[in-house]
């Protein structure tokens, strides 16, 4: 941090060589250990912050677990969702002040929604807070492709659902190399967003009005965490939905893909083979 003389960085291959009370502990591993890896950290010390990744469990019954091992932790545990960090989504929230979020869609060819389904949905509760609910496989193709880490599976077809009076729409299409694509619409405007290419369409609905076209920056995820975890440190307002919001949000989605997959590969209704 700036200004701090005291900067001590510690390298161990040990969770026994940690501090006992590290100032903030990110918890960068895979969804499938990532409960476990939880419980041996607090057998030998006390975060005063944690930093989660997502997806955060595998299992919905994992989600309890953790909540007892946070205890009165809970407030002080955050999820890496970055796109509530970046200056470009702050920018396109605003655009959308005053009005009523319809509905957000997703598009592009295998890029991972299966793992990252939860970014977007994430997303569109910062645009607009809600409650996620009514999310229906229906449109998911059968195929379900292994995903580029190998023990995961990823899916395809189209996720739907809602989050408050708000429609989400995410598709995956295997036949396609397209960019992700997002669209935003709203009772009188709308947003088309390339974060690839960095281009933001902003248009209202009425006739004749103007369409503007600007070029933002999307950080990447290093720039996002450094951001975060100088709020962390300084207690400044941490841009991020902290582990009860994030729980909230994933329950929805694997309550309904924990079926999907149990009916094509025979797993527990309440597994999903994603990270």
């Amino acid at each position: 941090l700036p200004g701090n003389a005291q900067t001590q960085i510690t390298y161990s291959l040990d969770l026994a060589g940690l501090p006992f009370e590290p100032d903030v502990l990110i918890v960068a591993t895979s969804a499938n250990v990532r409960l476990a890896v939880l419980k041996a950290i607090y057998k030998v010390c006390r975060p005063k912050a944690l930093l989660l990744e997502k997806l955060l469990f595998q299992d919905l019954n994992e989600f309890e677990d953790a909540e007892k091992l946070f205890g009165d932790d809970l407030d002080r545990v955050w999820v890496n969702t970055a796109r509530r960090v970046m200056h470009a989504h702050h920018q396109i929230k605003s655009f959308f002040s005053g009005t009523t979020i319809n509905g957000l869609t997703a598009s592009g060819g295998l890029w991972g929604m299966g793992t990252s389904c939860i970014h977007l949905v994430d997303l569109l509760d910062f645009y607009q807070p809600g409650q996620v609910h009514a999310v229906t496989t229906r449109a998911l193709d059968d195929d379900i492709p292994h995903s580029k880490r190998p023990g995961f599976r990823e899916i395809t077809g189209t996720l739907c659902g809602q989050l408050g009076a708000a429609y989400f729409l995410i598709t995956s299409s295997p036949n396609s190399k397209a960019p992700l694509r997002l669209f935003i619409e709203a009772e009188d405007r709308f947003c088309v967003v390339e974060e690839s290419e960095g281009r933001v369409v902003f248009g209202h609905s009425t006739a004749g009005a103007e369409i503007e076209e600007k070029h933002l920056r999307f950080d990447y995820i290093s720039d996002t965490t450094t951001v975060v975890l100088e709020a962390i440190l300084t207690n400044q307002l941490v841009h991020l939905p902290n582990f009860a919001t994030s729980a909230a949000l994933h329950r929805p989605l694997l309550s309904a893909l924990g079926p999907y997959f149990a009916a094509r590969l025979g797993t527990p209704e309440t597994f999903v083979p994603l990270t």
